[in-house]
């Protein structure tokens, strides 16, 4: 055996009352899940869960669940999703979803027949168009069913649903004749009562404004154009200087690179302001209160030529005139915040949209309720093509639902609809199974973990010589405790299992770490790990010198690093080539904590943790 002896001074921590002791920590679950093991170290991967929200480093907490299922797609084959948006088109209750195939150059819809979302009809739109960007349902003429404005080709049309039932249907020219008719919304901007429009045309550098004349539809009239915004790409209906009328956001996806809205002066009379100029795009972008401070705020994704940005536009002052610029991510592509939603029913309101290179559909969560801490997690990615469209009950389970479009690895464009089955009351997440490398003489198991009143998080355990058969789960742990009496000794893999509940989604327990002790009684050689072994300090707990042991199959360069309880690197006291065996290396730790020792060699990682006391 070879033998390597360094001094290295460790910081320190808390000291645990433990016998001569191996032990092994998961500290963070934000891998997430599909590794059933064995393995000789946990890193941050598990093997299965339900309920639970592991994709926030660090924490294991409750969370809302999404469901993942082939069943839930709509449309799926040689079709490109221009547009899709969720709305009851019959009238029949349950939520519908109207489309737009560019291959087929027309508008669809998707009949939701009973209302789950599994049965879908699909009923052809009257007319043939090319491009089709944007389909925004209103009742417009005030008859109790759904119609549509459209931005399509080179125009902007109103369809009327004559019969209420999607099957007849009467088209009327708002505006014809710009180039790249991009996007159009309903909003009142005159405040008589009955709903106006607005649109933007990217190649034609205009941000329209339409008066519904007659009020049902049938007569148009454009109030207002304007050419600031060079290339218009999306648009938001807010008031944004706090005077009770209608004003106009918009960005640009390309030059001249503005950000800005216009503003109704008064009726008839508008001028247009500069929330953020220079070189940037802004291709989507949600108006609302996000700091709760009673004014219109503005979150985007903002976009330069080497960063790629979710960024805040706070409105200090809630009059429009002067805005904090303050960003939430940097991410690795450009970013589409597309629809508003208290995803995990706490009260404030989150994000749905998604990111490109790599595709992926995202949850931005809005942890602090007033935009100043946010969360991040992905989902649902894509080989190309993804994008996330509007939300609604689709199941008419009581929680919303999102719409969303995205190619698979085969080359098909999918139309789908994503589950989202609310915040979990209950949960649970199943380690992967952990070989010791040695038979044990167990000792305790210990977590840090923060409980809310009325909430419970209990651990439950197994061990057994044969990963393929674990036997029975432990009763329910509710504390720290001794492991003697509940494994049985000598049985050299082991897994647990965290079970999490909560009275309502405004509160949530979180286990922050997890760890087992035993003490070794024998180093024995699993051929399902291979080679590569972190055996790990000996003694542990120790005092002054002690040794740490591992096994290499060939020569390599091996690295250990040493990290304190809060993942802080304390010291690199290894990183140098080793010969094929068991190697044994010298530490000399001179104050008393809790530490980790991570090891690396020729592609395998493995982590443990060692307690030092005085």
């Amino acid at each position: 055996m070879k033998v390597t002896k360094l001094l290295l001074a460790v910081l320190l921590i808390v000291p645990l009352s433990l016998s001569n002791a191996d032990s092994a920590t998961q500290t963070d679950w934000s891998g997430g899940s599909g590794v059933p093991g064995p393995n000789s170290d946990w890193t941050n991967r598990f093997c299965s869960s339900s309920g639970i929200c592991p994709t926030v480093p660090g924490s294991l907490i409750l969370g809302t669940s999404i469901k993942d299922d082939e069943s839930h797609f709509i449309l799926k084959g040689d079709v490109l999703i221009r547009y899709a948006i969720a709305c009851d088109v019959n009238g029949d209750g349950h939520i519908d979803v109207a489309y737009s195939n560019t291959p087929l150059d027309s508008v669809f819809w998707a009949e939701n027949i009973d209302g789950s979302g599994q049965q879908w009809d699909i009923h052809s739109f009257p007319v043939t168009y090319y491009e089709t960007y944007c389909i925004d349902p209103v009742d417009l003429d005030d008859d109790g069913d759904i119609d549509f404005l459209i931005a399509v080709g080179d125009d902007f049309y109103y369809y009327e649903n004559l019969d209420g039932t999607g099957d007849s249907w009467q088209g009327y020219p708002i505006a014809l004749g710009y180039d790249w008719a991009w996007k159009i919304i309903h909003t009142d901007i005159d405040g008589d009562g009955d709903f106006d429009a607005v649109g933007c045309a990217k190649s034609s550098d205009d941000v329209i404004i339409f008066e519904n004349v007659d009020g049902i539809g049938h007569d148009w009239s454009i109030v207002y154009t304007t050419g600031y915004f060079g290339y218009p790409s999306w648009l938001g209906a807010a008031d944004a200087d706090g005077d009770g009328d209608v004003d106009i956001f918009c960005g640009d996806g390309s030059t001249p690179y503005r950000l800005g809205w216009i503003e109704q002066v008064s009726q008839g009379i508008w001028d247009t302001h500069s929330i953020l100029a220079g070189p940037h795009s802004t291709r989507s972008g949600l108006t609302y209160d996000w700091d709760l401070d009673g004014d219109i705020d503005l979150l985007t994704g903002y976009t330069t030529e080497s960063n790629y940005n979710l960024e805040l536009f706070l409105n200090t002052d809630g009059s429009g005139s002067n805005w904090n610029h303050r960003k939430i991510f940097d991410l690795s592509g450009p970013s589409f915040p597309t629809v508003l939603m208290d995803i995990d029913c706490d009260g404030d309101m989150d994000v749905l949209g998604y990111e490109k290179y790599p595709e992926v559909l995202v949850w931005y969560e809005n942890i602090s309720g007033n935009a100043l801490r946010w969360e991040r997690h992905s989902f649902w990615n894509a080989s190309s093509g993804i994008g996330c469209f509007s939300v609604a009950d689709i199941d008419e389970s009581g929680y919303l639902d999102a719409v969303g479009r995205w190619a698979s690895m085969s080359g098909e464009t999918e139309l789908y609809w994503i589950d989202f089955v609310g915040p979990s009351l209950e949960g649970w997440v199943e380690s992967s199974i952990l070989y010791l490398g040695n038979d044990p003489d167990w000792d305790n198991i210990d977590w840090t973990a923060n409980v809310p009143a009325g909430c419970t998080l209990a651990i439950l355990v197994r061990a057994s010589d044969d990963p393929e058969d674990m036997g029975t789960w432990s009763d329910t742990l509710t504390a720290p405790c001794s492991l003697e009496g509940i494994l049985a000794d000598n049985d050299s893999y082991f897994q647990y299992r965290v079970l999490i509940e909560r009275p309502d989604p405004s509160v949530s327990p979180t286990l922050e770490d997890i760890t087992v002790t035993w003490s070794p009684t024998g180093i024995t050689v699993d051929p399902t790990v291979g080679e590569y072994i972190l055996y790990g300090v000996t003694p542990n707990p120790a005092a002054g010198l002690v040794k740490l042991e591992f096994s290499i199959p060939e020569p390599c360069i091996v690295q250990l690093c040493i990290f304190d309880i809060t993942g802080r690197l304390i010291g690199n006291p290894v990183n140098c080539e080793f010969p094929a065996g068991q190697q044994e290396v010298q530490l000399n730790s001179q104050r008393a904590g809790i530490y980790f020792v991570r090891m690396e060699a020729g592609g395998f990682t493995a982590t443990q943790r060692f307690v030092v006391i005085e």
